[in-house]
């Protein structure tokens, strides 16, 4: 299930990964004559996946992907609550839990939130239809896809995910704001080994407004961010 994307998290098996770990290491000592070699290589390649993403949609708690995950949220909420503290604010889970409560850390207090499922075309043109409810998007990748999958060019693969995991793909955030009637005003994005973890923009309706852009380059490795402000 892990495999196809499904619901099976890593989180939840931690309290039987210590057994699964000593009941393997005894059957390479027992069955292996090189077993320090197998355990060193495994070892390894465990440590290599914590920065390396695999060719497969994946959780990104998995790895540290996930940090780069919080990084961007937090910019992001930091962002809003600075530029629209007022705003009603269009956006899908975690990102509405994330800006709705206070516990989590990524706020100093409520945003309004109109949640969506994701940002599959569906739920964009679902979520057009009631645009006066809200005055600013935020669009995050709500799921990892490698650039390069190894079974997604099976379309029986894809109909599996599709029909049982709620597989989708997130529409690109320039494509959102045209179908809401927004500008971008945000955007950020953070690539560890040439590999994009996720990435977070802001879209804020603003009908006969323009947009005045700039370029802000951070000092971090391989981030950038762009910033933008709406002018009368």
């Amino acid at each position: 299930m892990a495999l196809i994307g499904g619901a099976v998290l890593a989180r939840y098996m931690l309290p039987a990964v210590p057994l699964v770990i000593v009941l393997a290491v005894s059957t390479l000592w027992r069955r292996l004559s090189f077993w320090p070699a197998a355990v060193a290589a495994v070892g390894f390649a465990f440590v290599t996946a914590w920065f390396f993403n695999p060719p497969y949609g994946f959780s990104p708690e998995d790895n540290l992907a996930y940090r780069d995950y919080v990084i961007l949220h937090e910019d992001g909420a930091h962002f809003l609550e600075a530029r629209y503290p007022m705003a009603r604010v269009l956006t899908a889970w975690p990102a509405s839990d994330e800006l709705t409560r206070l516990w989590l850390g990524y706020i100093t207090r409520p945003v309004q939130v109109v949640r969506i499922e994701d940002f599959s075309l569906d739920d964009v043109i679902s979520a057009a239809e009631f645009r006066a409810n809200f005055e600013v998007v935020v669009i995050f990748s709500t799921k990892y896809e490698p650039a390069h999958s190894l079974f997604d060019r099976w379309k029986s693969w894809v109909d599996l995910k599709t029909r049982f995991f709620g597989f989708h793909h997130d529409m690109p955030p320039s494509a959102v704001a045209q179908i809401l009637g927004g500008k971008a005003v945000f955007s950020e994005s953070r690539k560890e080994a040439d590999l994009s973890a996720d990435d977070i923009n802001f879209c804020h309706r603003v009908p006969g407004g323009k947009l005045h852009i700039d370029w802000i380059p951070k000092v971090e490795t391989g981030i950038s961010v762009l910033a933008g402000c709406i002018v009368g």
